[in-house]
């Protein structure tokens, strides 16, 4: 008897540690836009080219070559990260939104015509969440080639383990960074004026 309630105790045990480690699992991480204050600024020459250059809106599409889901890994383990929303819309969104609040004015036709790629969107969970987001720009004008240029956008964060508000934390901020680098550069700049890239 005694054995038997042994067994049924380290069973149940077992089975509780096994449920706990499933709980903790991702499988579909909610994207929410969280931890980042006030949106990355432009610099003086982007502001000035947002003033007098209207921007067109156009593709933004996924260029991940990962699946479509897949937004984060755990590094102990291994786990994927993924989740069920729109990862292209989520971050084409945001992105817009972020030009928006530099000072860009969308409407069609533009001055200018501005299209991204996304191209790694992600969180890596070990000591740290570690959150990359890469994409690429560009900008056609009439009286210039059309300029590109990739930006590597990065954040870290402390966090408890598995926390789903961490990995949306580490994706907001990663984008934000990749956007302020855009913001601040003068080749977007004269690009948007249709002058030669700097």
């Amino acid at each position: 008897m005694k054995n038997f309630a042994l067994l049924f105790s380290l069973s149940a045990l077992i089975a509780a540690i096994a449920t706990g480690c499933g709980a903790s699992e991702i499988t579909d991480l909610p994207l929410v836009w969280a931890g980042v204050g006030k949106p990355p600024p432009p610099s003086a020459a982007v502001a000035s080219a947002f003033t007098t250059v209207a921007i067109e809106p156009g593709e933004f599409k996924d260029g991940r070559t990962t699946p479509p889901n897949l937004v984060g890994t755990f590094q102990d383990d291994g786990f994927k990260v993924t989740t069920k929303g729109d990862v292209r819309a989520f971050w084409a969104g945001r992105e817009r939104a972020l030009l928006e609040a530099a000072g860009a004015r969308f409407q069609t036709p533009g001055g200018a015509r501005l299209d991204a790629t996304l191209l790694q969107l992600d969180v890596l969970e070990g000591n740290m969440f570690n959150g990359t987001a890469r994409m690429t720009f560009t900008v056609t004008t009439r009286t210039a080639q059309p300029w590109t240029k990739s930006y590597d956008g990065h954040s870290k964060r402390w966090g408890r383990t598995h926390k789903p508000d961490n990995f949306d934390e580490a994706l907001s901020a990663a984008i934000a960074d990749a956007t302020r680098q855009l913001l601040t550069d003068p080749a977007f700049a004269a690009a948007l004026q249709g002058q030669s890239a700097l």
